[in-house]
């Protein structure tokens, strides 16, 4: 009579590699999102604080690039950045931020030829003054009327 306890070593072999690189692999990618998500506060918060600046452009440049100085750079864990940037022109303020990180399984990466992942993005506020904004108002409810 043959013993069945070898079937149970085969399968743990098969599966249990397969089953720890998925976790691993879901790990990853939740991390990833972390730091676009990350990106995307931070280039949210700069361009909506800078819209709200007022004043004389070197002296919002100034302040902006003090800004930015603040940023803790070290929350992002996977990635490194690799472009940020904010600038304000004529009442609007624009940033464009990116950053990469590397596919950890080199022979694995089918979405392109190189081993990189990267991920860009791109805010923009409009910044209006209180006189303003009640004009527009005004012109939306005479529309509207």
């Amino acid at each position: 009579m043959r013993s069945r306890n070898g079937y149970f070593t085969v399968e743990a072999a098969l599966v249990l590699p397969m089953a720890i690189g998925v976790i691993f692999f879901g790990v990853y990618i939740l991390l990833l999102q972390y730091n676009r998500c990350l990106l995307e506060q931070d280039m949210g918060i700069l361009t909506m604080w800078g819209s709200l600046l007022c004043g004389e452009e070197a002296k919002i440049g100034s302040e902006l690039e003090n800004r930015i100085g603040n940023i803790d750079w070290e929350k992002y864990l996977i990635w490194e950045m690799t472009e940020f940037d904010v600038k304000i022109q004529k009442n609007v303020c624009r940033a464009e931020g990116g950053g990469q990180v590397v596919f950890p399984l080199p022979g694995w990466n089918f979405w392109n030829d190189e081993n990189i992942w990267s991920v860009e993005s791109e805010w923009e506020f409009q910044s209006v003054y209180p006189v303003e904004f009640v004009r527009m108002c005004n012109r939306l409810k005479q529309k509207g009327e």
